[in-house]
């Protein structure tokens, strides 16, 4: 029997971060993995599984706050599953993963001081990526801050962004993502706008129906070029006609757009790949 049984609120000192930034605290020399906890913080957590050499936790609470907690830049976090630590100092990341390999080379390589350099700091911690991968969904799922703000939602019938954090069945409408470009972000915004007008619904894995399911945006950071591939399910002529008006409207508002790809993806596999593919604009892949 674990030590700690789920559902069990306790009081917990984050002293370091695990590979895959959960937290690491012990209660009675009892490990738990903290989801989102910071070394240095004090919180109060909620069990969610329990095994005999550890178990994960839930915050509830942040009862004194780790010295090295930085305000996170996107208001979509910490739902989104995109990010896992940009709560955490940008050099204390650095530290964290270098302190990583080395436990790694040591446990499982049995190097006893394995010379392991610093990691090295990226010139560009934000807007970096040179691919987003972005899903529709056919019910937008509320974050704890949208849930909190009592707003209200006109059209919670569709969503265009990224997975909410360990669930792939939802999907949290982003507006704007620091990962990769602005304009990435303007284009999520026009297919988003488009999208939602559309005749056509969002595909959905509950019963494989609907016709829109990813916008792949890919830019060349050394070249300039962009490029943005549609995928859809298959909906015959009625389908391409869509994603044909959808393909103008992006040229019209981004001139920059050098490649403009539809794909179609007759699978059930929830992937942003398919059987066929088409050149709208430009030179393709």
């Amino acid at each position: 029997m674990p030590p700690l049984k789920k559902g069990a609120e306790v009081e917990i000192q984050i002293e370091s971060l695990a590979y895959g930034a959960e937290g690491v605290g012990r209660v009675d020399g009892y490990v738990v993995f903290v989801e989102r906890g910071l070394p240095g913080q004090r919180v109060k957590a909620r069990i969610l599984r329990a095994k005999k050499s550890h178990t994960r936790a839930k915050i509830l609470q942040v009862l004194e706050q780790s010295p090295d907690y930085v305000p996170p830049i996107c208001r979509h976090f910490p739902d989104c599953g995109g990010c896992s630590i940009q709560h955490l100092q940008y050099d204390k990341q650095l530290e964290a993963k270098t302190t990583q390999v080395r436990d790694i080379l040591q446990r499982l390589g049995g190097f006893e001081n394995p010379p392991v350099a610093p990691a090295l700091p990226s010139p560009k911690p934000f807007f970096y990526r040179n691919k987003m991968e972005f899903t529709f969904g056919d019910r937008r799922w509320l974050t704890r801050n949208e849930i909190e703000s009592q707003a209200e939602f006109a059209n919670t019938d569709f969503a265009l962004g990224l997975h909410a954090r360990h669930h792939f069945e939802k999907v949290i409408a982003i507006e704007q993502c620091y990962l990769q470009s602005e304009q990435s972000n303007a284009i999520l915004n026009r297919v988003s706008k488009f999208v939602a007008a559309s005749p056509l619904r969002p595909y959905t894995t509950r019963d494989h129906s609907g016709f829109w399911r990813f916008l792949v945006i890919r830019e060349g950071k050394n070249t300039g070029d962009c490029m943005v591939n549609l995928v859809t399910a298959d909906a015959g002529s009625t389908g391409e006609e869509e994603v044909q008006k959808l393909a103008t409207e992006l040229r019209l508002h981004f001139p920059e757009l050098t490649t403009i790809v539809h794909t179609i993806n007759r699978l059930k596999a929830q992937v942003a790949t398919g059987q066929e593919s088409r050149v709208l604009h430009g030179l393709g892949f």
